[in-house]
């Protein structure tokens, strides 16, 4: 009896410790996750205008934890054509990227909505767009 006792004690012990090592994992995922999130709310994204731009590939970063990422914006006669991404952010929802191109490609511009349930992954990637025709060098 005593030695099922023990071995009970033992049981609810580790069920404790695996359960405690479970749930610091979960805080520090939450906090991996919301990092950087207030700052990256207060971005402004600068407008761009391709009408200027001669044409080429321009390459553009954004480097900010889970949301740096890298891409390049196509320009032919003075319009955007289009924008392949060479770095995803961390934890990328495709159609949510796919949409926002779209958006910026129809607009012909960096002032467009962010994608719904997106907003700093817009931005993230808005910026990069921003900063690959700032550069005016393809």
């Amino acid at each position: 009896m005593k030695r099922n006792i023990t071995t009970v004690k033992k049981v609810l012990i580790s069920a404790v410790i695996i359960l405690a090592i479970i749930l610091v994992g979960v805080v520090v995922f939450i906090g991996y996750l919301s990092q950087g999130l207030k700052e990256m709310a207060a971005w402004e994204v600068p407008p761009v205008d391709a009408s200027h731009l001669e044409d080429g590939a321009y390459t553009g970063y954004f480097i900010q934890g889970r949301w740096s990422n890298e891409l390049v914006v196509h320009v032919q006669n003075k319009s955007i054509v289009s924008i392949d991404v060479i770095k995803t952010v961390k934890f990328e929802r495709e159609e949510v990227t796919d949409a926002l191109i779209g958006n910026v490609l129809a607009a012909q511009s960096t002032d467009v909505d962010a994608v719904s349930s997106a907003t700093i992954t817009s931005q993230a990637y808005l910026q990069s767009i921003a900063n690959a025709l700032s550069t005016n060098q393809p």
